[in-house]
């Protein structure tokens, strides 16, 4: 008896039978069998096809696709391979709509043209391709093991499916304080955390409704308009908002501010009564930026003062200057103290100022000394005597030094000031002796202690305003009258308007912005965050003066 072994090879199905009997492949793949020939016979199963014999050994030196025939005397094998037929099998590719996106996807079989997908023979290299519609994103696939945003390149080898992914955009708010958000279209409504909501691809507007809005972040937007958006892709927007600073503890008006090395702002004086001009006070107050609170001083003033000044000095005191001390006919001071914010306490100067000043200005140079100008000398029940000269104040020596040059106008009736960043001085508005109101300005120049007048004019006539420098570089003017009749009470038109001044071009340029309230007499802060803050003043209109304890924020 001699051993004969037949192996099968392929991916496809079949048997091997011998004759005489014997093999069995199927389950018997191995026999022994009688010395002589031996004739093996391939038997395909359907969908595959006999490749043919190969690899014999011993007797079996069998090739092609018919019989093999053996002249069996030593021990030998075979190998017998089926193929599978190539059938071809389908490729679906579904479009899959998470939010209301859509698309389609084209199939290309080995390089060919892109179409519709089909079936395919395995071993085709496949190239399926999405395309989002107008209105869509394509965000990725499942299935063939494909994934990302590109093509899905794939072999075929048995049936497959795959899924392309389209969705609309999502646009994500965060909201940061106080406030809500909605959009238009519809799809985030009066969103106050973090809101998300698909939209088709396009222009997306998002409204903030607070009066403490400072502004968005994100999607190209920014400043406190509406935000107009052009929703492309997933986008995230931030929509800040910080509460509008409180009342102070009493209503002020022709009071004056100063902000404190420690960035708090110390609110001095003024009046708090309707009667114009009211008797002056002398308390103060402090406000807190971080806490957002005003905050009553226990320490009075030594004068009850109203039409004064307030200015930082660089040794961390502020000195206050003249202003209106009686409660009669309103006489500027010539006195002035200074207010020490480690003791919290107000201490006189001894000397006094060149002349009686009530309602002017004063502007801390770089030189550490401090300018004041113009103002009135006698009171409102007299006629108002407006000031040309101004005169500097030495803390050194804590003495007051005239000016021999004058300014081109008087000024009286709080025009507005503020240092430039060339070390100029702006001096802006205010009333001449002929108690016209003024939209004239000028230029003082420390180095040269003369002055010079602006060609450009401000947008408005304006007294009682303020003027701000801002981190830009440019001067924000606020607020004041261009109508005044000083009756009782007094009456007149007060402005929310607001202008800026460019000290490199010398130009005045309305702004679009207007304050919440009308203000005249009232003071404008630069905070350390870059804000300004307006507090209190009056508002006179035609039929009444209201002195106001209100606050607000601009923002540049």
């Amino acid at each position: 008896m001699t051993n004969l072994t037949v192996t099968k090879a392929g991916n496809g199905a079949g048997s091997v039978t011998s004759s005489p009997a014997g093999i069995n492949c199927g389950a018997t793949c191995a026999a022994q069998l009688l010395q002589g020939t031996i004739i093996l016979t391939a038997n395909v199963a359907n969908g595959s096809t006999f490749a043919g014999w190969s690899n014999g050994t011993g007797n079996a030196n069998c090739t092609g696709t018919t019989t093999c025939d053996i002249p069996l005397t030593v021990d030998s094998t075979v190998i017998a391979t089926f193929t599978l037929n190539a059938v071809p099998v389908s490729v679906t590719a579904n479009v899959a709509s998470g939010n209301g996106g859509g698309g389609t996807v084209t199939c290309s079989a080995d390089g060919g043209t892109a179409g519709p997908c089909g079936s395919y023979l395995p071993g085709t290299a496949m190239v399926l391709t999405a395309t989002p519609n107008s209105v869509s994103n394509f965000t990725g696939w499942s299935g063939a093991g494909c994934s990302g945003t590109g093509t899905c390149d794939f072999t075929v080898t048995s049936a497959t499916t795959v899924t392309a992914n389209f969705n609309w955009p999502t646009l994500t708010v965060q909201v940061v304080g106080t406030g809500s958000v909605s959009s238009n279209p519809i799809g985030i409504n009066t969103c106050t955390t973090n809101c998300s909501a698909p939209f088709s691809k396009g222009v997306v507007t998002l409204t903030a409704s607070s009066t403490g809005f400072t502004g968005w972040i994100g999607g190209g937007c920014s400043g406190t308009g509406p935000c107009a958006v052009t929703l492309n892709q997933n986008t995230t927007i931030t929509a800040t908002f910080v509460a509008p600073p409180p009342p102070m503890t009493i209503d002020r008006a022709g009071h004056a501010a100063a902000r404190l090395a420690n960035g708090q702002i110390l609110i001095t004086g003024g009046f708090s009564s309707s009667t114009f001009p009211g008797p002056p006070l002398d308390t103060a107050e402090r406000y807190d930026p971080t806490t957002n609170t005003f905050t009553a001083l226990a320490g009075r003033m030594r004068s009850a003062r109203t039409g004064h000044t307030a200015t930082l000095l660089l040794n961390g005191q502020v000195l206050l200057t003249g202003g209106q001390i009686d409660t009669n006919n309103g006489d500027g001071s010539n006195g002035a103290e200074l207010y020490d914010p480690a003791t919290e306490t107000f201490t006189a100067i001894a000397a006094t100022m060149t002349v009686p000043r009530g309602a002017h200005v004063a502007v801390l140079l770089p030189n550490g000394k401090v300018f004041l100008a113009g103002g009135f000398n006698m009171g409102f029940t007299d006629i108002p005597f407006a000031h040309n000269t101004a005169e500097l104040y030495d803390p050194a020596t804590q003495t007051f030094t005239a000016i021999a040059a004058t300014m081109t106008s008087s000024r009286s009736d709080h025009p507005a000031a503020t240092l430039l960043p060339n070390g100029k001085v702006l001096i802006a508005g205010g009333k001449d002796t002929f108690n016209n109101i003024l939209n004239t300005a000028e230029l003082y120049d420390p180095t040269t202690q003369t002055f010079a007048a602006i060609t450009a004019t401000m947008t408005s006539v304006r007294l009682g305003h303020r003027a701000t420098l801002l981190p830009n570089g440019l001067v924000l003017l606020t607020g004041g009258v261009n109508l005044l009749n000083f009756s009782t009470p007094p009456r007149g038109t007060t402005l929310s308007t607001v202008e800026v001044y460019d000290p490199t071009a010398q130009t005045f340029t309305a702004a679009t912005a207007t304050m919440a309230s009308p203000r005249v007499l009232h003071e404008a802060t630069l905070l350390p965050n870059g804000t300004v803050l307006l507090t209190g003043g009056a508002n006179i209109s035609t039929n009444s003066a209201i002195v106001l304890n209100t606050a607000e924020v601009y923002r540049p």
